[in-house]
């Protein structure tokens, strides 16, 4: 699941495009300048931008810049009414991963957002393995010993978040934010529900489980296990 920022003023524009999006999947955020975005930026991490140029604050090609120059993997794709050679030239050096002028396609602005998803997905590891657990990512299988795990969407998507990320802890506001989206209904005990559910199909008898939580930190992937 693609988590996407938009940061667009226009509220009819921002609220087709939310809408487009959350239709085929994407997980939505909607800033209205500069400043909130940076907001939504600076707590959660984002799949892809889709960036207006001309903010109430500011130039969308100038956040566009520094969000490049962090070094984070986010897809950057412009989308403004400005349309002229030079104006396509200077989103692109700007850092841009792509160009959409104004009116646009709601097709087109999909098809776009999934040529990115499917460049991301080829950069990733087809699969991942974490001591006796396996995870085919294209498959969306798990297998703990060789067994297949049947798990549920949300089980899938919080256990390789861990898997990709082993070491590193993720709070339940984090997994929230991340996998369920800012403007779920689901509460903490979403995550809690979602985590006993992945334990008692994953964790062998006897053994820790292989989904730890440390206390004032948050969930990680046990590698011991």
């Amino acid at each position: 699941m693609a988590k996407v920022l938009v940061v667009e003023d226009d509220f009819d524009v921002a609220d087709v495009v939310r809408d487009t999006l959350r239709a085929d999947n994407f997980v939505v955020d909607v800033a209205n300048n500069i400043r909130d975005a940076k907001h939504f930026l600076s707590v959660s991490s984002y799949d892809i931008l889709v960036l207006d140029w001309e903010l109430p604050d500011g130039a969308g090609v100038d956040l566009c810049r520094e969000v490049k120059m962090t070094g984070e993997p986010t897809a950057i794709l412009m989308l403004t009414g400005r349309a002229s050679t030079n104006d396509r030239v200077q989103g692109l050096d700007s850092g841009a991963d792509d160009y959409l002028t104004k009116p646009f396609e709601t097709s087109e602005l999909l098809a776009r957002l999934r040529s990115f998803m499917r460049r991301l997905w080829q950069k990733k590891a087809e699969s991942l393995k974490i001591g006796s657990l396996e995870m085919e990512i294209q498959t969306r299988k798990v297998f703990r010993d060789g067994e297949e795990v049947r798990l549920l969407k949300k089980e899938f998507e919080v256990l390789e978040l861990l898997m990709r990320n082993p070491g590193d802890h993720f709070s339940t506001e984090y997994l929230l934010d991340k996998l369920w989206g800012q403007d779920s209904d689901a509460g903490s005990d979403a995550v809690f529900q979602c985590i006993r559910r992945l334990r008692r199909k994953l964790d062998k008898p006897e053994s820790d489980s292989l989904i730890a939580l440390d206390h004032g930190f948050g969930y990680r992937i046990n590698s011991q296990n």
